[in-house]
């Protein structure tokens, strides 16, 4: 997925009003900020290309902390059950699938990064350095739980 500014997200419904704020290396939690129906997810690189996988579950799915750099997990509230995946823009991304298959109600979104913080001179001209996993179920409400953030 190509990334400009910093950001991605997932949203739905109307998108002009923005309330996520885009995640800061100085949060706690600098990886992902919910707002109502919409979810940014920080990057490392402010222009890049990035490998992203998104799943969908049933039930949560197994925790695997030892692959991965961040994992940080929190609810997303979905009005309409039509959540898609957006750019800085706030565009949905072309062949977005449905995120929110279940329909309105809540979600637990996990969001797993690494290669956040390579440098351009570690990479290859084809080759992203950073890689996001999301895994998404319908679950009730829950607090925000970062299972792992190294620095």
């Amino acid at each position: 997925m190509f990334i400009e500014y910093r950001v991605y997200g997932i949203g739905e419904g109307d998108l002009s009003v923005f309330d996520a704020a885009i995640p800061s290396y100085d949060d706690e939690n600098n990886l992902i900020s919910i707002g109502q129906g919409q979810a940014l997810i920080g990057c490392g690189p402010c222009t890049d290309v990035i490998r992203l996988t998104v799943e969908t579950h049933d039930t949560p799915p197994p925790l695997d902390l030892d692959a991965w750099e961040a994992v940080v997990e929190v609810t997303y509230d979905s009005p309409a059950g039509e959540a898609l995946l957006i750019d800085w823009t706030r565009t949905a991304v072309d062949d977005s699938p449905i995120l929110t298959a279940h329909g309105p109600g809540s979600y637990r979104l996990r969001i797993h990064a690494r290669g956040r913080d390579m440098r351009w001179e570690d990479l290859v001209p084809e080759e992203s350095g950073e890689e996001h996993l999301i895994l998404i179920w319908p679950a009730p409400p829950a607090d925000e739980i970062i299972h792992k953030l190294e620095a």
